[in-house]
């Protein structure tokens, strides 16, 4: 998914209708991530499965787009149907950074 993209689906973030995953680490996240994004590092994505409504159109990202290439397959093998990956990470993001405090 291009990051303008992302960009026109941020309000159906916020209103829940997608989930935003940020599968950095915790200090990535913490340092700065996407309005609306939920953290599940990827390295703790196979045990936190089930915080995720894998009903809904799924956009992960990382710092490049390396790391969804490992969570892709946890995801799909969950049950997530629609799961996209936002097209260079974080690094490609137009858009400004929230850190957690500001995340409301």
């Amino acid at each position: 998914m291009p990051p303008s993209e992302l960009e026109e689906l941020l309000p159906m973030v916020q209103k829940g209708e997608y989930v935003l995953l940020d599968i950095r680490t915790v200090g990535e996240f913490h340092s700065g991530h996407i309005r609306y994004a939920m953290s599940i590092p990827v390295d703790e994505l196979d045990k936190r499965l089930s915080e995720i409504d894998h009903n809904k159109k799924l956009v992960i990202y990382c710092r490049s787009g390396k790391r969804c290439l490992r969570a892709l397959p946890m995801l799909t093998e969950e049950g997530s149907e629609e799961v996209m990956v936002l097209e260079g990470g974080i690094e490609r993001w137009p858009g400004g950074l929230v850190t957690d405090h500001q995340d409301r």
